[in-house]
């Protein structure tokens, strides 16, 4: 599968219980991106450990900054970035993404996750996980998802091992950030694992039988 063919595959959104992942659109979203993501120290925080292949300054210094930043995230080739919607409340609540994508080999990445302080700890990164790795693994046929983190990252640690990841080591002195030193840590699920993974993932949902099915019903796609 060429990676253009992955990136139209991901057109359509990805329906939850409780979220909806829709693709990025610049224009659309990023004063409502903006607005959750900046403002206040907590907010702030959210960026403090991200990375992304662009050299902007992170947080964002301005609105306009932030919007050429989502354009640039938008064209770059191996990522495919979704905003997440909060379904109650019909509110943009943080984005989450698909990168360095290599359907030769089966494998990619789900990273640039973020979200709004107030959803921390909530359904939110559970669910939005739980869609991605569904998308990889049931309608790619992908062998391999990734979660990678710098290492001084705690939560995202603990995060990727509550949602199933297995922690497989330390990438020491992997790249340097605004000037500083970042060790690696990776995780990774296999396909293999997946039908394990997946019913814990359900579990920590409360879902029904029935929103089993509508997983199923609503996001099988190839």
């Amino acid at each position: 599968m060429p990676l253009c063919e992955f990136k139209n595959a991901c057109t359509d959104p990805l329906e939850g219980k409780y979220i909806r992942l829709q693709r990025l659109n610049p224009e659309q979203d990023y004063e409502e991106l903006y607005d959750i993501s900046h403002g206040t120290p907590e907010k702030l925080a959210i960026w403090n450990y991200l990375h992304f292949p662009f050299p902007y300054k992170q947080p964002f210094e301005s609105i306009d900054l932030f919007k050429q930043f989502l354009v640039d995230l938008n064209e770059t080739e191996d990522w495919v970035t979704f905003v997440v919607v909060d379904k109650k409340s019909n509110r943009k609540i943080g984005q989450t993404s698909f990168l360095n994508i290599v359907p030769s080999h089966k494998r990619a990445e789900i990273g640039g996750v973020w979200y709004t302080p107030e959803f921390h700890g909530t359904y939110a990164n559970t669910e939005s996980t739980l869609l991605l790795l569904f998308h990889l693994f049931e309608n790619f046929g992908f062998r391999r998802a990734e979660w990678k983190l710098n290492a001084d990252n705690i939560p995202s640690g603990k995060a990727a091992a509550k949602l199933g990841f297995t922690a497989e080591g330390v990438f020491r002195q992997h790249m340097l950030v605004n000037g500083i030193n970042r060790d690696t840590k990776w995780y990774s699920m296999l396909d293999s694992e997946w039908e394990e993974k997946k019913n814990a993932l359900f579990e920590r949902l409360g879902y029904t039988d029935e929103d089993k099915e509508n997983i199923f019903k609503k996001n099988k796609k190839l």
